[in-house]
């Protein structure tokens, strides 16, 4: 029943949510489909973004501006933290008033309905432009989405109070009109799917909140260039978060995007020579993975010309 709902984007929301690596941090595959759904189907919003700026990585849609000193970002790239959000990205004020720009890329005339992915220890406070604030009831550790900020334009300015008791894992902008296809993007460079296991238990509760209809997977280059990768703990960690995500979001479709073709070996002679040594076996695995999980395939490899 997917394409119906999605004929039907004029009426209702259509939620997509992307996880993945650098083409994902990128947003420009993600963000030319995301163009091309939205004109199509209707403009749904932008969807999950960064609470504050990550240095290398960007969206298609929006730019995430801060002063200096008003954060620190804890990133599930490199970094340790129990608190990790869906996403990956930890942003913590470092000011009683921190607060984060949302700048339109392009011209944007929409308006959002807007609301904060936190957690709080202590009674704390959202605030738009300065003005309109939301209040923000304590979480006993575990993340929630914030009352909504309604009809809203960019650009946007978004603060916090209550200071340390206070993180955010990202800003939610969905269409004030409450039709059409929202698409995110939550993608870290040099990831692989195992970092989804730094993300604090519970991070699929996020996703439900979101309502996706669609969520793709689109992991697997960093894998591929890991000559010592262990192929069987790579299908045993992908069957999991498969397993997981049929089991919390019964009714959403999956799609899994494998990895691009590739060259790793640049003096080698041939093609196949030149490309990473485990891709092929990767995408193997992915394509097992997605037909025992009733999951959608896209070779992006083959694609390319294979």
């Amino acid at each position: 029943d997917k394409p119906g709902k999605l004929r039907n984007a004029g009426r209702a929301p259509v939620a997509i949510v992307q996880l993945g690596d650098s083409h994902t941090a990128a947003d420009l595959f993600s963000g030319e489909l995301r163009k091309l759904l939205q004109a199509r189907y209707g403009d749904g919003g932008i969807g999950l973004v960064p609470a504050s700026p990550v240095p290398g990585i960007r969206n298609d849609r929006v730019i995430i501006k801060s002063e200096k000193r008003q954060w620190e970002l804890i990133s599930a790239r490199n970094q340790q933290s129990s608190q990790f959000p869906l996403g990956g990205y930890l942003s913590l004020p470092l000011a009683n008033r921190s607060s984060v720009l949302l700048q339109a890329r392009d011209e944007d005339a929409q308006r959002y309905k807007v609301s904060a992915l936190y957690q709080s220890t202590t009674n704390a406070a959202l605030l738009v432009n300065g003005g309109q604030r939301r209040a923000l009831a304590i979480s006993n550790g575990q993340w929630r989405f914030s009352p909504v900020f309604a009809n809203a334009g960019l650009p946007l300015q978004l603060s916090v109070e209550g200071g340390r008791g206070v993180a955010l894992g990202g800003w939610y902008l969905q269409s004030h009109k409450n039709a059409g296809v929202i698409y995110s993007t939550l993608g870290i460079n040099g990831a692989r799917l195992e970092v989804v296991d730094k993300w604090q238990p519970g991070w699929q509760d996020s996703l439900k909140a979101v309502k996706p209809d669609l969520v793709i997977l689109a992991y697997g280059t960093n894998e591929a260039f890991d000559d010592k990768l262990d192929l069987a703990l790579y299908q045993t960690q992908l069957d999991t978060t498969l397993t997981r995500l049929r089991q919390d979001l019964p009714r959403t479709a999956i799609l899994l995007v494998g990895p691009p073709d590739s060259i790793k070996q640049r003096k080698a002679r041939t093609c196949a020579a030149r490309q990473p040594q485990p891709l092929a076996s990767v995408i193997r695995i992915q394509q097992q993975m997605a037909r025992k999980h009733q999951a959608l395939f896209w070779d992006w490899q083959a694609y390319m010309g294979g």
